[in-house]
């Protein structure tokens, strides 16, 4: 894969975004996910992640939607799929989604 100046604008705000998600600052991460989709509603990780985010917030409507979409731009990414499914299964005391 082509290594661009667009890509690598892309890929600082994605790590600063999933580091705040890993450390458990949801909101912050919420919002480095949504600002990255905000230039590029098509980013499949942002939604991907952003997804997560909401699951684990305990909206899994949304959750479910932004899934689906990032499945519909890249179907053989096994960790979205991975989250998708835990969507599917009762909630426990845990956040479930990887």
């Amino acid at each position: 894969m082509l290594n661009t100046p667009a890509m690598n604008q892309l890929t600082e705000p994605l790590a600063a975004a999933l580091d705040l998600h890993q450390a458990g600052h949801m909101a912050d991460a919420e919002r480095g996910y949504r600002a990255i989709l905000a230039e590029h509603p098509d980013h499949v990780d942002a939604l991907h992640y952003l997804g997560v985010v909401l699951h684990q917030r305990g909206d899994n409507e949304r959750a479910a939607q932004l899934l689906d979409r990032a499945l519909g731009l890249a179907p053989d990414d096994t960790a979205c799929w991975s989250n998708r499914g835990m969507l599917e299964q009762p909630r426990t005391g845990g956040s479930g989604a990887r």
